[in-house]
């Protein structure tokens, strides 16, 4: 719980333009996640680090955030987290101009969003 509360004060400094105090709660989050080796709430936190990142226009490294989010899916087996990977995944390869690449990437997607709409 302390964790996912972390989470959520980060993304409130991080719409407040507070990068650097996003930065510290999303740390304190992740060590608290993967001491209690939830995946699902570490999942979120490295979704938040990606987002993070590409606020900062750090896209590569975004991207890298994204991937540990759909390392987290495989194992935990949450398909809704393995989409967040994509979509994350498919907005970095976008910003570093690798279009169709984020197509096939969102395409992944596709069939399950319709399964499940």
């Amino acid at each position: 719980l302390a964790a996912t509360a972390l989470g959520r004060v980060a993304v409130a400094h991080m719409q407040s333009g507070d990068l650097h105090e996003a930065a510290r709660r999303m740390q304190q989050a992740r060590a608290l996640a993967l001491a209690a080796g939830d995946l699902r709430v570490l999942s979120e936190v490295h979704s938040l680090f990606g987002l993070w990142s590409m606020y900062r226009g750090l896209f590569a490294a975004a991207e890298r955030w994204f991937e540990e989010v759909a390392v987290a899916s495989h194992f935990s087996g949450d398909e809704q987290v393995a989409g967040w990977s994509l979509i994350g995944r498919a907005g970095c390869m976008t910003a570093q101009g690798r279009v169709d690449e984020a197509a096939r990437t969102i395409a992944r997607i596709v069939p399950w969003l319709e399964e499940k709409a």
